[in-house]
């Protein structure tokens, strides 16, 4: 599948968030997402391209957009830009929106801990030099460790990324879960009246200081 640095354009297109995630296991190679069935081809795969091997890489928790192969390329443009996408789960952990909006004007997904079965999730197989490239993308977020059950590999951990704002929670609630951005806009504006006020295009921080304000806070608890 041909990925180009239009597709998935959040910035130009924010309401679009989180993009589209990979349609299965693979590796994403230059422009190109190659989508491989097993370990053993993703790692045929890397050998052909003469790029790192899993077990030099990190597994990490694609959470929003950083599961969506274009965005990925574009996070990773300074660096090697090779990225295996695996399937994995985890468990007592879901996925709500961070309390606060990216400089791109989407509210962003952020993990929280709510006990419950495994989730299926999309993981990233990340070098050092491309998590550090990552982490420089994530401002708002910070990185911890979790357990996790990734197919085909022997490793028992992963990296998340958590938001440092919290997630978004109506007073007294649960988190809401992730969501299209239209039908979170349309939720925080029928039950949360300032909400208005911290649309684009006014500062990002507004946002956080109004859903601090009004209760609508969680922590991730991670």
């Amino acid at each position: 599948m041909s990925v180009s640095e239009c597709d998935d354009d959040l910035a130009a297109r924010p309401m679009e968030y989180p993009g589209r995630a990979v349609d299965g296991t693979g590796v994403l190679v230059g422009d190109e997402y190659r989508q491989l069935a097993t370990v053993e081809d993703i790692e045929r795969e890397l050998r052909r391209a003469a790029k790192p091997g899993l077990s030099q890489r990190r597994p990490v928790v694609a959470v929003g957009s950083n599961a969506c192969a274009a965005v990925m390329r574009r996070k990773l443009a300074e660096v090697d830009g090779c990225v295996p996408f695996l399937l994995g789960t985890v468990s007592d952990i879901s996925v709500g929106h961070s309390a606060h909006r990216s400089v791109a004007g989407f509210i962003p997904a952020a993990p929280f801990r709510r006990p419950g079965p495994p989730i299926s999730v999309v993981m990233t197989m990340l070098t050092p030099e491309q998590l550090s490239a990552v982490d420089r993308t994530e401002p708002n977020y910070r990185r911890v460790e979790i357990e996790c059950d990734t197919a085909g590999l022997r490793v028992g951990t992963a990296e998340v990324y958590v938001s440092l704002w919290g997630v978004i929670a109506p007073p007294g609630e649960e988190p809401f879960g992730l969501t299209p951005q239209q039908h979170l806009h349309n939720e925080l504006r029928a039950r949360c009246p300032r909400f208005g006020v911290t649309e684009p295009p006014r500062a990002t921080v507004v946002l956080s200081r109004v859903l601090a304000e009004e209760g609508w806070v969680a922590g991730s608890n991670l």
